[in-house]
């Protein structure tokens, strides 16, 4: 009995302590919607208090969301709502590595393994992001990373936080195959080589430092308000203001003296970029405020005030911009509500020059003046719903860079086609079919979009009736089409924010199968139901945005190379519909019925020059089409970042032949019913 108890107590000791090394941490605050989808995965897990974690796991918060991470050591790390972060262990020693991938971190890190410590080229804790390398050997602080505008912020609570610039990869990428330690003890080399090198930056308690795509190097850390600091550091937890009382912080926490001028300095030769001191961190966009020109020293307190410049949150520490101001991740201070009084205007747009001033010299941002609405409403307590940030019912939807925007539609079809000869009625043809559309497009840098799309259409049914005119008159019989899919057309777009240009071309794959019928009603041959000639489209579209309502102005030119309908019989010959050109003037007008459903509607006219044209039964003319006109009327709604539409859909055009006697004239009538839905697609690292 001693000795079955003595192996249960070895089995379960051992299997322990075998268990305890596959894990590298394990969550100790959860609040929210968390998941992680560990290494090797392919589907993501939902994390609750006491959760254990592998090597490289990444962690996803979501709205309202936060979570606290424990490493063996007792180190902590926090991850903010919206965030994602991976955690890595290099090493026997256990260093820790965290790549943050976007979000607010707060991490403190225990001085206990004084072995590392003592290593001068060594940290306890390793963090990068796109711009930045940060080490950290025993310390409280935090770090934002703003996925849009590439800005990495590091404000530091307690001790010492190195920190420096990334380097761009200027080796090209090995491909042999190497193991996951030695991958992470290669990047752990690296960014123990940038955090040495005379770029990097020891920031202090109470200072910030930040990294930007546009500054050379990291900024000198500058002492931030010590108000905005004392409250930061209380919310630990990363707490909401609905989740934390209002403090007055009486006694403020002392701040290190910075070793940059109190005034900031920009010198371009070095790239040395010190803000003026005591301004506000955005934990949102990653930016530093700092004070205005006008502003004053705080002697006692070693920093910059200006109450011009904003304010902060007394629960939760967080930067409130100016009145009627919102502080943007790439476009920096920009109007938060409408103004119509010129002077108004002026001053907001002299507020804003200030407060941006010292913001481009961070990052490129796009200053946009203030413009009057031309128009007030009648009624001056109805305000003008805003459109939420996720809105995707815009008319001219196109993805953002390095995106994908998939369009699709399937519609119920139908043709009509009518032709008289001096009058008589000879023929009346009517084809229903049933079509499918995919349009894919990409964004390949802010303002270039290319696509291709395609439609596959499956014939229905069709039947044909003969007039007076025709030696089958009074006859009917049904008819049979080929389904197929068209040949892809390729599309460029070069967009600006209220207008674009755009561009397609449809190559010609084959000649097409015309439909024959001899002169006893027979069907000689089926044809293809799908157009097979050249398209070459240009055009131009201007969008206005007015309150809830957007209208638009398109103007487009339109080449359509000449289409082959091939019959194979002695008795008849190829049909022939010769190259034509077109130019046609659309105009799209839509009302948003709500934040999530618009309707909209467009009208076209097209006029079609004259081309030339050869029936199966070798009759020639030359066709001079009238006018075109079209309609569509589209209704859509939005739920979260998909969009479904409804539309109808309309064109009718009629032609006569020019040199012949009688004269024929042809109607064509096209009409379709269907469904559309459009999706926002982003592979890129981090979504």
């Amino acid at each position: 009995m001693q000795k079955l108890t003595i192996t249960i107590f070895l089995a379960l000791f051992f299997s322990n302590n075998m268990w305890a090394k596959d894990y590298i941490a394990e969550a100790v605050i959860v609040r929210g919607n968390i998941t992680v989808l560990e290494l090797g995965e392919l589907q993501a897990k939902k994390v609750t208090k006491g959760t254990r974690f592998k090597k490289d796991a990444s962690i996803l918060t979501g709205k309202r969301s936060f979570i606290r991470v424990r490493y063996l050591d007792k180190s902590t790390v926090s991850l903010g709502p919206n965030g994602k972060m991976v955690i890595n262990q290099i090493g026997k020693k256990g260093v820790g590595l965290i790549s943050l991938i976007k979000g607010k971190l707060r991490s403190k890190v225990i001085k206990k393994n004084q072995k590392i410590v003592k290593e001068k080229k060594s940290h306890l804790l390793l963090i990068k992001t796109k711009t930045a390398s940060l080490g950290v050997r025993g310390t409280d602080f935090q770090v934002i990373y703003n996925k849009t505008n590439n800005a990495t912020s590091l404000l530091t609570y307690e001790g010492e936080v190195q920190m420096a610039k990334n380097e761009r990869l200027k080796s090209r990428p090995s491909f042999k195959t190497k193991k996951d330690s030695d991958i992470l003890l290669e990047q752990q080399k690296k960014m123990e080589k940038v955090l040495q090198s005379k770029k990097s930056v020891i920031v202090r308690q109470g200072q910030f430092s930040g990294v930007t795509p546009k500054l050379k190097k990291t900024s000198l850390p500058v002492k931030i308000s010590p108000k905005q600091f004392t409250v930061l550091y209380k919310n630990d937890e990363l707490k909401e203001a609905s989740d934390l009382k209002e403090i007055r912080p009486d006694k403020l926490l002392a701040q290190a003296d910075q070793n940059a001028p109190l005034e900031g300095v920009n010198d371009i030769k070095t790239g040395n970029y010190a803000p003026r001191s005591g301004g506000f961190l955005d934990l949102e966009t990653g930016l530093y405020v700092a004070p205005g020109k006008k502003s004053q020293l705080n002697k006692d307190l070693g920093v910059y005030e200006d109450k011009n410049i904003g304010n902060l949150s007394l629960k939760t520490g967080e930067y409130i911009p100016p009145k009627g101001l919102k502080l943007d991740a790439e476009k920096g201070f920009v109007p938060d509500e409408t103004l119509t009084d010129p002077k108004d205007i002026k001053g907001r747009e002299e507020v804003i020059k200030n407060l941006n001033e010292d913001l481009q010299t961070q990052k490129d941002i796009q200053i946009e003046k203030v413009k009057p609405k031309s128009k007030i409403r009648k009624n001056p307590t109805a305000t003008q719903k805003e459109r939420p940030k996720n809105y995707k019912l815009h008319p001219n939807l196109t993805p953002k860079k390095g995106d994908y925007l998939s369009k699709t539609s399937m519609a119920f079809k139908n043709f009509n086609e009518e032709s008289n000869v001096g009058g008589l009625k000879n023929y009346e043809v009517n084809i229903k079919g049933l079509g499918l559309e995919v349009d894919l497009s990409y964004g390949l840098t802010s303002k270039i979009v290319i696509g291709v799309k395609s439609q596959f259409l499956q014939h229905m049914s069709s039947d044909i009736s003969f007039g007076l005119y025709s030696n089958l008159s009074g006859q009917g019989m049904a008819l049979n089409y080929k389904s197929g899919l068209e040949a892809p057309v390729i599309g460029l777009i070069y967009k600006r924010p209220r207008d674009f240009f755009f561009a397609s071309f449809r190559p010609k794959v084959s000649n097409g199968l015309g439909l024959a019928i001899d002169s006893s009603g027979k069907i000689i041959q089926e044809g293809d139901i799908v157009s097979k000639r050249n398209q070459m489209l240009l055009g131009y579209k201007k969008t206005w945005d007015k309150l809830d309502k957007f209208y638009s102005f398109l103007f487009q030119l339109e080449y359509l190379g000449q289409q082959i309908k091939e019959v194979d019989s002695s008795s008849f010959v190829h049909a022939i519909d010769g190259s034509k050109t077109s130019f046609r003037l659309g105009f799209e007008a839509q009302y948003d019925l709500s934040q999530n459903m618009a309707l909209r509607g467009e009208l076209g006219f097209q006029m079609v020059g004259k081309s030339n044209k050869r029936t199966s039964s070798n009759f020639v003319s030359m066709i001079d089409p009238g006018p075109v006109f079209d309609q569509k009327v589209s209704l859509y709604f939005q739920k979260r970042d998909n969009v479904f539409g409804f539309f109808l859909k309309n064109m009718t055009v009629v032609s006569e032949s020019e040199d012949s006697s009688p004269t024929y004239k042809t109607k064509i009538q096209t009409s379709s019913i269907g469904l559309e839905y459009v999706k926002e697609l982003s592979f890129s690292k981090g979504q």
